[in-house]
């Protein structure tokens, strides 16, 4: 095990145990107990542990991530950036504070367009605009949902990522579902389904399924 890995076993013990102490039901991490902390951590660390606190523990998430975020921002990580901004933005959107979670799945977009090669940055970028259009069609601006869901979906298209593109598919439905255009719902969930049934993926074949039946079934 190198050193590296062994830093991020410690930091995750850490947090767990911390997080016992305070009980599995606190969603609070107090950034007074971290931040003597904080400067011992590896940013690789940072960024690991608090995106799987992102969901359970949403503001201790905020905590590391911000973290992480800051330290990006001062090497000029974009990598690191475009991942600390989406577990924040993460966070946020498991706290239902959706205009947050925009604004930093949004900022992960452009960093990762700043970052890697165009296929992965491409693919990463199309996943966190599809976030992005996921928050605005819980915030019910559906028309704005189905604008950035066709960028992804145009995207997702060019790069040949066959389940994404019947995901996009999918949300571009649901979003035409949510304004009554019943029509259109069926169109984009019917060609997801098809794309569906072309990868096999059973799971996402029960999902396109089901998204038609609610359709039909209104």
């Amino acid at each position: 095990m190198t050193r590296k890995n062994s830093g991020f076993f410690a930091v995750s013990i850490f947090v767990i145990l911390i997080l016992n102490l305070y009980g599995q039901e606190t969603r609070h991490f107090p950034a007074n107990r971290i931040k003597g902390t904080v400067k011992a951590i590896t940013l690789d660390s940072l960024l690991v542990s608090s995106a799987r606190l992102a969901e359970s523990h949403p503001d201790s998430a905020l905590t590391l991530a911000n973290a992480a975020y800051g330290m990006a921002i001062n090497t000029n990580d974009n990598k690191s950036l475009a991942a600390a901004a989406k577990t924040i933005a993460d966070a946020w959107y498991y706290k239902n504070e959706y205009v947050n979670a925009i604004t930093y799945y949004n900022e992960s977009a452009d960093a990762a367009l700043l970052a890697g090669n165009v296929n992965d940055s491409g693919s990463y970028y199309a996943d966190r605009i599809s976030d992005v259009a996921f928050c605005y069609m819980q915030l019910g601006i559906y028309e704005k949902a189905i604008n950035l869901e066709g960028i992804a979906l145009r995207i997702n298209r060019r790069l040949d990522r066959l389940s994404e593109t019947g995901s996009s598919l999918n949300n571009i439905g649901n979003n035409y579902f949510y304004l009554g255009q019943y029509d259109k719902a069926i169109q984009y969930l019917t060609k997801a389904h098809e794309l569906d049934l072309q990868s096999g993926d059973s799971s996402d074949i029960s999902v396109s399924l089901n998204n038609i039946g609610m359709v039909y079934s209104r």
